[in-house]
């Protein structure tokens, strides 16, 4: 049977199962053949109605939905849940800095960014695979900030420095993705900022990111 009929027989036979609803919504959001995000919004409203605290990934993935909407306003109120309901979780705090930066709202976004590498390094003190995993997201985030406000050297100086974690944690498209941001942020500067525009070339070159 198709996961969507499992998970709603599933749903009719325990109108309070919250992960039936959770698991419902992320079909909804993610099918390629299926995807409705209004499903996948009552799906997971629903799933928090019957358990609040189930994890903070459902007020991850329902603000982002509110977030790709615009709406600001419920994105915010679950990004804050999720602060509130998980406390020691570093991911509620990222969220809310690209809701941040969305709104303009800068000098917050640093806040949070800072928050939320906090958390991870609370969170997994002994475990820096962990760490890292929890961190760079934050980071990259911290990175793009920094360019947004035209501080190119202090947003390539943190890539440098981050740079051998990025590798070891991140996916090959989404490292691919970051260096392509790297790069493409250098070509900005080429004729504004002539001697940091080197300066990276030829670390660029050191890193093996261009030959």
């Amino acid at each position: 049977p198709e996961k969507k009929e499992i998970l709603l027989e599933a749903i009719k036979a325990d109108r309070k199962n919250y992960a039936a609803y959770y698991f419902l919504g992320y079909f909804y959001e993610n099918s390629i053949l299926n995807s409705d995000k209004d499903k996948a919004i009552e799906a997971y409203e629903k799933g928090l109605e019957i358990n609040h605290k189930q994890g903070y990934v459902i007020y991850t993935r329902l603000g982002d939905l509110y977030l790709d909407r615009n709406d600001f306003i419920n994105a915010r109120k679950l990004f804050e849940k999720g602060v509130i309901y998980f406390p020691k979780t570093s991911r509620p705090y990222f969220d809310l800095a690209v809701l941040s930066i969305r709104m303009g709202k800068i000098e917050d976004a640093f806040l949070y960014i800072e928050k939320s590498i906090e958390k991870a390094d609370k969170e997994w003190p002994d475990d820096k695979f962990k760490r890292d995993y929890e961190k760079i997201p934050s980071i990259v985030i911290l990175i793009r900030t920094y360019f947004h406000i035209n501080q190119y050297n202090k947003g390539f100086e943190i890539f440098y420095d981050a740079y051998s974690d990025m590798a070891d944690i991140l996916s090959e498209s989404y490292l691919d993705e970051v260096v392509n941001m790297m790069k493409s942020e250098n070509e900005k500067i080429k004729e504004t900022h002539k001697e940091l525009y080197k300066k990276n070339i030829e670390k660029f070159k050191d890193l093996e990111i261009i030959k």
